[in-house]
């Protein structure tokens, strides 16, 4: 109901619940991954009332015919796994968890598309910023502690915890380096492209830019330019 009657809400708590549901499933809480899932089943259903009761309203889906049409076959060549043929075997465990990584964030997008507004993507803004931000700090707290004190913390070796030339490549509250550094782009182009320039945003930028450098992952750069 959050996403159907607070949108705005829904959608600013989800971002920094997705950023820190692998720490929290790492040292906590095991089983708690199941949580992301629900959540876009949540906005998914959400969408579909939604944008029932605007079409009856003649108000329109709010989702432009061309990329529903163009997710829906993505989604559809995923679900009917052409590549591994029509064995039983092609529709295991591996394809099912391939369809739900490709649906989740086309279904999260065809949502904000139905849910989305002004008001919405301010706080969403507003959210991806200071979770950026928070992340960052974190990416940078593991630096001052180190490998060894992470570990003993509950993190492990060689999946969490990396090294490169003998530097500790930081995670934030992600899963890894590359997902820390993908995440940590995306607040960094709300920066340039989506925030007003005032001193706070400049700020979390700055910020967002030291805890990129201490994930050492070189494409990052290059995604930057």
């Amino acid at each position: 109901p959050a996403f159907a009657v607070y949108p705005h809400v829904a959608v600013a708590a989800t971002i920094p619940l997705f950023t820190l549901l692998p720490t929290l499933k790492t040292l906590y809480a095991p089983s708690i991954g199941g949580v992301k899932d629900a959540v876009v089943v949540a906005a998914a259903l959400a969408a579909v009332v939604v944008a029932l009761v605007n079409m009856k309203e003649g108000k329109g889906s709010g989702v432009d015919r061309r990329i529903a049409v163009a997710a829906a076959a993505v989604l559809g060549l995923y679900l009917l796994n052409l590549g591994g043929g029509f064995h039983r075997g092609a529709f295991d465990v591996a394809w099912f968890h391939g369809v739900r990584l490709n649906w989740e964030p086309l279904l999260l997008l065809l949502s904000g598309l139905v849910l989305g507004g002004r008001r919405v993507f301010r706080w969403a803004i507003a959210s991806l910023l200071v979770t950026g931000a928070v992340v960052a700090l974190y990416g940078l707290y593991q630096q001052a502690v180190g490998g060894g004190q992470l570990v003993a913390m509950g993190y492990s070796w060689d999946r969490e915890v990396r090294n490169i030339g003998g530097r500790l490549r930081s995670f934030g509250t992600l899963d890894d380096p590359f997902a820390y550094a993908a995440f940590l782009l995306m607040p960094l182009a709300a920066v340039v492209f989506a925030a007003r320039a005032r001193a706070t945003t400049i700020g979390i930028g700055l910020l967002l830019l030291l805890g990129l450098a201490v994930a050492y992952v070189r494409t990052s750069a290059v995604i930057i330019v």
